[in-house]
């Protein structure tokens, strides 16, 4: 619905989605790392799978208000709730090596009745006490509800520049993991992520509409942000897997320039600086375990992993007509980052506990 008085415009509705996922990777390990442990030299194929039935609705308002000729004031509101069936394990490849070792696995884990599923069947041990796994796969649900809201001022301060300030509450839904596990408790879902997020940005058209610049400042201030961290395997060690933060943010701008000089040249420099850090207390399993450096570590304060804080980007591009109909062009572009990590970082905090950095690059 969708209407309008005086100087505000306003829109309301409701949506419903019902969507069906199936998501499966096959992978083989020959001469893997279990050989020592279970004297397969090679290791065949297994499958990690996620089925998921996620029926979502929501309700939202949004509201714009011209305080005069060149002030336009926004508010909006959504309300979300999501219910999330899940069903998913590693499935043995068809050779039988992943069936049989997750019947191996299970004494280890002190399991007095272990059980073997066939090949092709879902082989991720299960809850104690037994820990069996479940032929068809792990079931479980993730239900959640959130109410994101915006608020926000657009000041025209002439013909050419735009300048802007919104607040606003956002989440991205929570979410099952699609990943190479032997334990049942490797497929506990992530949460969803909560985002209050600052702006203040400027857009402005330059040199008779040649030159367009865009500038966003801002802070955002994270709770349970879900970054890539690392869960334990009994067999395997270390498994990369999505984590919630329970407190992080982020603070940096972006200048994004488009320039025209002449018919059928373009050139676009952008560059981004991006200061991430987790706040408060946050301890995850090691990525690279081992020895005196295994087990959880403290990585509070660290940046997040995959986020550089520079990023600059420029393109460059020129087209011409050849002939009626036909049209010719060259493009380049360059990148450049600066250096990050891949998975948080030992850092050595742990009292007492000697142990030798590792690099995560």
């Amino acid at each position: 619905m969708t209407g309008s008085f005086e100087r505000c415009t306003w829109v309301a509705g409701v949506n419903y989605e019902d969507m069906e996922t199936f998501d499966r990777f096959t992978q083989s390990f020959g001469h893997s790392s279990v050989f020592p442990i279970f004297g397969f030299i090679d290791f065949g194929a297994n499958r990690p799978t996620s089925e998921q039935d996620v029926k979502t609705w929501t309700a939202f308002a949004n509201v714009e208000y011209s305080l005069n000729e060149s002030v336009v004031l926004q508010a909006g509101v959504r309300f979300t709730d999501q219910e999330r069936d899940f069903r998913g394990c590693t499935f043995d490849g068809g050779d039988g090596t992943w069936a049989l070792t997750s019947f191996l696995i299970q004494p280890f884990l002190g399991s007095t009745s272990p059980a073997q599923v066939q090949p092709g069947e879902g082989a991720t041990t299960g809850l104690a006490p037994d820990f069996n796994p479940v032929p068809t796969g792990h079931e479980n649900s993730l239900n959640e509800d959130n109410t994101s809201w915006r608020v926000a001022v657009n000041w025209a301060m002439n013909d050419e520049t735009l300048v802007y300030g919104n607040v606003s509450k956002g989440y991205k839904n929570g979410q099952f993991p699609t990943l190479s596990g032997s334990a049942s408790s490797q497929l506990v879902p992530v949460v969803q992520e909560e985002l209050l997020a600052y702006e203040i940005g400027a857009k402005s058209t330059l040199a008779e509409g040649s030159v367009q610049l865009n500038g966003p400042t801002f802070y955002y201030d994270y709770t349970d942000k879900q970054l890539l961290g690392a869960l334990e395997d009994a067999v395997f060690g270390s498994l990369p897997a999505l984590v919630n933060v329970p407190d992080s943010h982020v603070q940096g701008f972006e200048l994004i320039a488009t320039w025209l000089p002449i018919e059928g040249l373009k050139i676009s420099p952008s560059v981004s600086y991006d200061e991430t850090e987790v706040d408060g207390n946050f301890r995850n399993f090691d990525a690279f375990f081992g020895g005196k450096n295994g087990g959880t570590k403290d990585f509070s304060g660290q940046d997040f992993p995959q986020a550089p804080e520079l990023q600059a980007n420029l393109g460059i591009s020129y087209n011409w007509e050849v002939r009626d109909g036909w049209t010719a062009f060259v493009s380049t572009n360059v990148n450049y980052q600066e250096e990050t990590t891949s998975f948080f970082v030992d850092e050595c905090k742990e009292p007492g506990v000697p142990c030798t950095k590792t690099d995560a690059g």
